[in-house]
C-alpha cells in the first residue's frame, strides 16, 4: 500500500488524510508538533524543518510526498526534493511563497494583476509612495495569509507606521483595485497533462480573513472559460502536478489574479457537499496519477469559515442543509476553528439559511 507523505499538519492535512483513509491510502505527516489536527486521521511524524536527520528518516518511510502549507522553509524543501519526489514541484512553492515572485510570473505570462513595485528598505518606500497611486496595499514578500503581514496606506504620512508594523521585511507596494467580486478557481493536473477545472468560487473576506464562499449549480460565471485559461497556462508553464487555487479580483468584467495557492485551499472546502469530486480526493488522484474526475456542482452551495469559536450546535436539528466541520483546535479571535458548508435546493434557500448562521453565529475577530 502506498503511503502520501504531507508536510503540515493543519486542518488541510486533517482533510487530506481523512479522504485518503476512505480511498485506502496510508499517510504520514511532518509536524513541529504532534497535537495537531491531522492527529485524527493519521500518525504524526514530528521533526524539525532544519533537521538533515529527521528529514532522511521521514522520506524512508513514505513513497511521494506533498504538502499542505507553502510556507515551508527553502531549507527543508532543497533536502528533501533530493530524496523523493514532492508535488507540487519546488519551484512551484517557491514562487507561491513569495509575492514578488508570482507577481512577476503573472507579467511574465501576459496575465493581469495588480501594479506593484517591490520594497526592500524604507527609501525605497520613500521614493515610491510619491508617484504610486493611492490608497495602496504594503504587503510582506513572504508569510502573508488570511489579513497578515499587510498594511493599508492612503496617505503618505502613513509609511513610517506601515513599515514599522510589517517589521521592515522585503515587501510589495500594490495598488487597490475598486473591484466587483472576488473569485477562485480550483483546478487539478497530473503527470498526463490532463487537466479538470471546478466552477468559479465566489468569495467574501473579512478583516482580509475568508469568510463566505458561495456556488451556484445551474448557471456558469461568465468568466469561468477565462478563469480555466489563465490556470491552465500557469500549471503547464511550471509543470505542476496537484491541486492549484488562483485567487482573482473581477473589475470591469477582468480577471485580475491575485495569488497562487499550490495545494487544496479554504474557498475549496465547500466542494466537500457541493460536488461530485472533492479537491482533497482530486488532489491525490492528481499526484497519484489516478484518473481525474470532472467536477459537477450538485447543489446551491455555500461554506461559511467559523471564526474565533467553536460552534457547538446539533446542526441537523437546527439546519437540515448544513454540514459542521471542526478542526480540534484552540480559539482565539481571527482563527479558523471550522467551516460550515451549505447544500441548498436554491440560492434563495442558500441565502436565507447563510443570513440565519451569520445572525446565529457571529465571527469573532
Amino acid at each position: 500500500m502506498i503511503t502520501i507523505g504531507i508536510i503540515g499538519s493543519g486542518q488541510l492535512a486533517q482533510m487530506i488524510t481523512h479522504v485518503a483513509y476512505t480511498l485506502s491510502i496510508k499517510t504520514l505527516c511532518y509536524s513541529q508538533n504532534k497535537n495537531c489536527p491531522a492527529s485524527i486521521f493519521s500518525p504524526i511524524f514530528v521533526g524539525d524543518f532544519f533537521d538533515l536527520h529527521a528529514i532522511k528518516s521521514f522520506v524512508k518511510k513514505v513513497d511521494i510526498v506533498t504538502i499542505e502549507n507553502e510556507n515551508i522553509p527553502k531549507f527543508f524543501l532543497l533536502n528533501i526534493s533530493k530524496y523523493i519526489k514532492i508535488f507540487p514541484n519546488k519551484k512551484s512553492i517557491f514562487i507561491s511563497q513569495n509575492r514578488l515572485l508570482e507577481k512577476q510570473l503573472f507579467k511574465k505570462l501576459n496575465i493581469l494583476t495588480t501594479k506593484f513595485i517591490k520594497i526592500y528598505n524604507f527609501l525605497d518606500l520613500q521614493k515610491s509612495i510619491d508617484t504610486f497611486p493611492l490608497p495602496a496595499m504594503l504587503k510582506t514578500q513572504y508569510f502573508g495569509y488570511d489579513g497578515k503581514g499587510q498594511y493599508f496606506i492612503s496617505h503618505k504620512n502613513q509609511i513610517f507606521n506601515a513599515w514599522k508594523s510589517l517589521q521592515k521585511k522585503p515587501c510589495i507596494l500594490e495598488n487597490i483595485i475598486p473591484f466587483s467580486e472576488e473569485t477562485s478557481i480550483i483546478a487539478a493536473r497530473n503527470s498526463l497533462g490532463n487537466i479538470q477545472f471546478y466552477p468559479l468560487i465566489k468569495n467574501k473576506h473579512i478583516s482580509g480573513i475568508l469568510y463566505i464562499s458561495t456556488l451556484d449549480s445551474n448557471t456558469e460565471h461568465p468568466l469561468q472559460k477565462k478563469a480555466e485559461k489563465i490556470i491552465k497556462n500557469l500549471m503547464e508553464y511550471l509543470d505542476y502536478i496537484g491541486i492549484m487555487v488562483l485567487e482573482f479580483f473581477v473589475f470591469k468584467n477582468e480577471l485580475i489574479a491575485n495569488e497562487i495557492a499550490p495545494r487544496v485551499h479554504n474557498s475549496g472546502h465547500i466542494t466537500l457537499n457541493a460536488c461530485n469530486i472533492n479537491q482533497f480526493e482530486q488532489h491525490l488522484r492528481s499526484i497519484l496519477d489516478m484518473p481525474l474526475l470532472k467536477p459537477l456542482v450538485l447543489y446551491d452551495s455555500a461554506m461559511i469559515n467559523i471564526l474565533g469559536k467553536n460552534i457547538n450546535i446539533k446542526a441537523k436539528n437546527i439546519f437540515p442543509e448544513i454540514h459542521v466541520y471542526k478542526y480540534r483546535k484552540e480559539e482565539f479571535s481571527r482563527r479558523k476553528l471550522g467551516h460550515i458548508n451549505i447544500t441548498a435546493s436554491s440560492t434563495e434557500k442558500r441565502e436565507k439559511i447563510i443570513n440565519q448562521i451569520l445572525k446565529k453565529f457571529p465571527p469573532i475577530l
